[in-house]
């Protein structure tokens, strides 16, 4: 549930989702289901960062601490053990409570979940808005840029990639095999309170249909706040086995009327968000906007962010990425002018920097090109990194093209990197 207290008004349109409910105007979602258009996104943190900056994010409620209670008398009498199953449940929360990470965008304060170790990570659309980067804080407090790479508004998911390696991520379980009275567990950052995420248990009231588009709901009493959007609901394994998404209890006379999206309806979406566009020509991705294409490396998957400008691609099973972006500039730019400019901001934002090769290379057989390699450590990420820039003018338009992975895996991911690159095409416009 993102939580923005100025819009709060805004959360009512949502009723209209639960039209199978008793109170026409009962339905309190966690945020506005706005619609999302195909999302667009700043570079991927890099050695020159250009993202635009982050927006002012409007401030949550401050809220006032519980008075400070006099210490209760040390029991003399022995405790009674843990019982066996509370045991197993904060062992369970304690597994998983590293893959739930904070969202905050321009609209407030959600929830999200990691399910690749490699920094892939669902939440709710509702939580991203129209942005195209968000914040997004790890169980250890550390914030990372986070872009956007695709939502479907309707069914109300959305995936953000942030730059990482060794995550902890979370598995899918069926909701299929839920029944009436089994316990779940939701985990969130409820009402952006400082410290770890908030855990809430309850149990299965209902399962109901098309609530979220086309996708269903699993119905709970386990208590949803403000900011718990996008986060896991848990079976008493700790395997997801749905999204948090919206809450009635805020209304009324209604209590204990909690709603999530049913993980079996919601994969289908996830894995087509993770495999990004598709590419009917073998595997060759052409550009919308400028006169290049290149050949998609086996495994990876190509996301097209702002109109086409920017080209996004990654594996699954890596810590590796590539941008390609592309930009007019003045008939005056030359190639040499171009990688100038940005090879001079190769050190901002990084607390090491060094340029290990500088090399004159020939893009699609004829076209100079200046490539730089560079490790880089940034202080937000807890490893070092390696990749190549590749620089390039060509019919007034400047070509910028980077890969990077953490340091230990660049020897296998060079090769990857330097073969997009020399299948790069470059026509005229």
């Amino acid at each position: 549930m993102a939580f923005n207290p100025i819009r709060m008004h805004s959360f009512v349109k949502c009723l209209m989702l639960l039209g199978f409910f008793f109170l026409p105007s009962a339905f309190v979602a966690c945020a506005t289901l706005s619609q999302v258009p195909t999302p667009t996104a700043v570079p991927y943190p890099s050695p020159y960062p250009t993202s635009t900056p982050y927006p002012t994010y409007t401030p949550l409620p401050t809220y006032t601490p519980f008075p400070t209670q006099t210490p209760a008398p040390a029991p003399t009498t022995t405790l009674t053990p843990t019982p066996e199953p509370a045991r197993q449940r904060s062992s369970t929360v304690e597994a998983i409570r590293p893959a739930v990470v904070k969202i905050k965008s321009a609209d407030g304060t959600g929830t999200g979940f990691i399910i690749n170790s490699n920094g892939w990570i669902i939440t709710n659309a509702h939580v991203v808005g129209r942005n195209t980067a968000v914040q997004v804080t790890l169980h250890d407090d550390i914030t990372r840029n986070g872009m956007v790479l695709g939502a479907y508004s309707t069914e109300d998911i959305a995936l953000v990639k942030v730059v990482a390696t060794d995550l902890t991520a979370l598995t899918f379980g069926q909701s299929s095999a839920l029944k009436a009275g089994d316990e779940v567990l939701a985990i969130g950052y409820a009402l952006d309170l400082p410290g770890s995420a908030t855990v809430t248990r309850g149990i299965v009231s209902a399962t109901r249909t098309q609530v979220f588009g086309n996708l269903a709901a699993i119905q709970t009493d386990t208590a949803l706040n403000p900011g718990n959007s996008g986060g896991p609901l848990l079976d008493s394994e700790g395997r997801v086995i749905g999204i948090n998404t919206a809450s009635l209890s805020a209304m009324r006379g209604v209590q204990g009327i909690n709603l999530a999206i049913a993980i079996d309806d919601a994969r289908p979406y996830i894995n087509r968000l993770q495999a990004g566009k598709s590419m009917p020509l073998q595997n060759r991705y052409v550009s919308p906007v400028a006169p290049f294409s290149f050949s998609t490396p086996s495994g990876w998957r190509v996301f097209e962010l702002e109109q086409g400008s920017q080209v996004y691609a990654a594996p699954l099973a890596s810590s590796a990425d590539v941008w390609i972006v592309v930009e007019r500039v003045a008939s005056s730019v030359t190639t040499d002018k171009y990688a100038e400019t940005w090879t001079q901001r190769g050190a901002e934002g990084v607390s090491r920097y060094q340029k290990t090769l500088i090399e004159r290379i020939t893009i699609s057989g004829s076209i100079p090109a200046w490539a730089i390699t560079e490790i880089w450590k940034r202080p937000e990420i807890d490893f070092p990194q390696k990749g190549k820039e590749v620089f390039f003018v060509r019919d007034n338009i400047g070509y910028k093209l980077y890969g990077q992975s953490s340091l230990l895996e660049w020897s296998s991911i060079e090769p990857i990197f330097d073969g997009l690159v020399k299948s790069l095409e470059i026509g005229s416009r």
